[in-house]
């Protein structure tokens, strides 16, 4: 009998035997089984009777459970009404996840109507006990409304618990020194951060900033391969300031031989795909230009086929993902 087997078998006998803990992730595991256990195959009504099962022992996250099949008319007739009903008991009981769900309710009036005030009362004490998610959305909310200070506090709460915008959030105001105090350092510290779960708005500050040895020490090969990192998403364009942003960097980077040996082709060829991903062509075309002066014919015509291979290899590999 392996590991997993074990598992199974035991969350059923201690499910069975009344553990209200048990019997909801049992609703879960009915809800979204392990496709390579088949003993546990998806089924709605299983998962609403194993709910139900700990709901009656007033279980908090099962209240999330019957919440959730109610919203999403999964094994039962979709009722946001209900779903928020099982939401505010979950978060009456303390349900960390229910309190985050009523405050979602109050803002987009699901189940109930709108309401500004309840929904920032329930974000905090979501937030309070620990929800990334609350911090990051009630931290907006103090950001819109130009209160930094207090918006920067629950940034800095998101970002400990590891969310990625509120990492990205909390490094900007500390590049800006607004709400709290300016530290490249901090900054960096933070973007870092927030790049290393792969949100993409912190790529080109993190390439930048090791460039220029800004809050960190220069490393220069770690500035080109967060540029790569950033080059390599088509869709990058729609979370830093413009298209093309990282291969502009990359073309300057090997235009004037700041982390690598000179390379007139490749920054010729990288100025040509930050044009062609749109954003400010005309600053791609003219860093082009100016490169292509002092270039032979030949230097010339390399640089353009391998902006071609690039971008096709780069189309091949879009077609790829959206199969």
């Amino acid at each position: 009998m392996d590991d997993t087997e074990f598992d199974v078998d035991a969350l059923l006998a201690r499910a069975r035997a009344g553990d209200a803990e048990a019997q909801c992730q049992l609703g879960w595991c009915y809800r979204a089984p392990d496709p390579d256990d088949k003993r546990v195959t998806y089924d709605p009504e299983q998962a609403h009777y194993w709910f139900s099962k700990a709901a009656e022992q007033a279980y908090a996250p099962a209240f999330c459970g019957l919440a959730f099949l109610c919203k999403t008319g999964t094994g039962v007739i979709q009722d946001l009404r209900k779903a928020f009903e099982f939401y505010m008991k979950a978060a009456e009981l303390g349900d960390v996840e229910g309190e985050f769900q009523v405050a979602v309710a109050y803002s987009y009036g699901n189940g109930v109507r709108k309401n500004k005030k309840r929904e920032v009362l329930w974000l905090r004490k979501a937030a309070t006990q620990g929800h990334p998610g609350a911090s990051s959305v009630l931290a907006s909310i103090f950001a819109d409304k130009d209160d930094i200070a207090e918006a920067a506090k629950w940034y800095r709460k998101a970002a400990e618990s590891g969310n990625g915008d509120a990492q990205y959030q909390l490094a900007r105001l500390y590049e800006q020194g607004v709400g709290v105090p300016k530290s490249d350092r901090e900054a960096f510290f933070w973007y870092l951060k927030a790049a290393e779960q792969d949100n993409v708005q912190a790529y080109v500050p993190v390439a930048d900033r090791y460039r220029e040895g800004r809050g960190v020490a220069q490393n220069g090969m770690e500035a080109l391969r967060w540029y790569m990192k950033g080059a390599a998403l088509e869709s990058h364009m729609f979370f830093w300031g413009s298209a093309g942003e990282a291969e502009m960097r990359i073309g300057e980077v090997y235009a004037k031989g700041l982390v690598v040996p000179k390379d007139l082709v490749e920054a010729y060829k990288w100025f040509n795909v930050a044009a062609a991903k749109g954003g400010d062509p005309e600053e791609a075309v003219q860093e082009r230009d100016q490169i292509e002066e002092i270039m032979t014919r030949e230097e010339i015509d390399e640089a353009q086929k391998r902006t071609m291979e690039y971008l096709a290899r780069r189309d091949e590999a879009k077609k790829d993902e959206d199969t």
